[in-house]
């Protein structure tokens, strides 16, 4: 491009230039592209970190995030299993299990909040060699039977329940045990026949 020069006699002459005028007595305004687009100085903010080492510190952040939830997560598993089992000795009973003379056989008592029931054996009842009983949940606008544990031939047994089903043995519906091969069923169904039969109580 012409640049105009400022000349001694004041006029001014028109000279090839690649770069903007400069007017006499001003050095300091004189265009430095170099500087303006190869200095570092001039294309960061001082002290700033390059992008790559930006991205880096942006990595150990997440790392560090998921690291404290994972930690998290955790202790409050471990809070859970710290806390006191229920003492089902003062929590009632839900349900009667009966066998088909309707003489009781388990009272299933239900823990809501630590999500357990306990199966109290009312009479000794051995499943023959080889086999288990194993408890089931009926609820009438549910599909299928839901899967509870296998019950105890004598004393008390503690079984843990998912909080799904912990809701629903609080509301209304059926209890069967069926006869099973030994550590139950193999599918998510029953596979061997009814022979014990328990209507729930709303546990409220």
């Amino acid at each position: 491009m012409l640049a105009p020069t400022v000349t001694g006699g004041g006029g001014f002459v028109q000279r090839k230039s690649h770069s903007p005028a400069v007017p006499a007595g001003y050095p300091w305004l004189k265009w430095q592209p170099d500087r303006v687009f190869h200095n570092e100085s001039f294309m960061t903010i001082r002290g700033a970190k390059p992008t790559s080492e930006l991205w880096a510190d942006i990595r150990v952040w997440r790392w560090a995030t998921a690291a404290f939830a994972i930690l998290s997560l955790a202790l409050l598993v471990a809070a859970i299993i710290a806390r006191d089992p229920p003492d089902f000795s003062e929590i009632s009973i839900v349900a009667i299990v009966r066998d088909g003379e309707r003489h009781p056989v388990w009272a299933i008592r239900l823990a809501r909040a630590a999500h357990q029931i306990a199966a109290d054996t009312l009479r000794d009842e051995p499943a023959p060699p080889g086999r288990v009983y194993q408890l089931w949940l009926l609820v009438a606008d549910r599909t299928g039977p839901r899967q509870l544990g296998i019950l105890p031939p004598a004393g008390r047994k503690r079984i843990a329940v998912s909080p799904g089903n912990a809701r629903l043995l609080a509301g209304a519906g059926e209890l069967v045990v069926t006869l099973e091969p030994a550590g139950g069923s193999p599918n998510r169904e029953p596979s061997g026949p009814a022979v014990f039969r328990g209507a729930l109580e709303r546990a409220g």
